[in-house]
C-alpha cells in the first residue's frame, strides 16, 4: 500500500507542474518513495527522481515517464500501457509481469534484455534498436 504522505506530495508536484519539488523534497529527505498500488494514470512525471520507488502494482497508464530516473524501482505488475518511458533510466529496475502495452521505452537507458523478457507486453511497444522482441510478444494483451 502506498504511503499516503509521499502520494500526496507527488500528486501535488504533479499539479503544481512542479516535478522539481518532489525531486528536492527527495533530495533532501532521503525517502525511498512507497508508491504501491498508486493510481498515477496520464501523470507528467517527465525527469521525477524514482529511484528505488516502490511502484509494484501502480496504475501508469499513459503516463509520462520521458527522462524519469526509475533506477532499481519496483514495477512488478504495474500497468504501463502506453506509458512514455522514453530516455528514462530503468537500470536494473523490475518489471516481473509488468504490462508494458504500447509503451514506448525508445532511448531507455540501462534497459536490458531480462526486464524485457520478465514484462507483459504487445506488438504496439517500442524498445530500443539494441533489444529484442521476445517471442512471447506475439500476442496482444489488449
Amino acid at each position: 500500500m502506498a504511503n499516503e504522505e509521499h502520494l500526496k506530495r507527488l500528486r501535488e508536484a504533479i499539479a503544481a507542474r512542479n516535478i522539481a519539488a518532489w525531486n528536492k523534497w527527495r533530495e533532501e529527505s532521503h525517502i525511498i518513495p512507497l508508491l504501491e498500488g498508486a493510481d498515477l494514470t496520464r501523470a507528467d512525471l517527465e525527469n521525477a527522481d524514482l529511484k528505488e520507488a516502490d511502484l509494484r502494482e501502480a496504475i501508469l497508464i499513459e503516463a509520462n515517464l520521458t527522462g524519469a530516473d526509475l533506477e532499481k524501482a519496483l514495477l512488478s505488475r504495474a500497468d504501463l500501457w502506453g506509458a512514455n518511458l522514453r530516455e528514462a533510466n530503468l537500470s536494473r529496475a523490475t518489471f516481473w509481469e509488468a504490462n508494458l502495452s504500447r509503451a514506448d521505452l525508445t532511448g531507455a537507458k540501462g534497459l536490458s534484455q531480462g526486464q524485457i523478457q520478465a514484462a507483459k507486453t504487445d506488438k504496439g511497444t517500442k524498445l530500443p534498436p539494441d533489444l529484442q522482441r521476445p517471442k512471447h510478444w506475439e500476442e496482444d494483451l489488449t
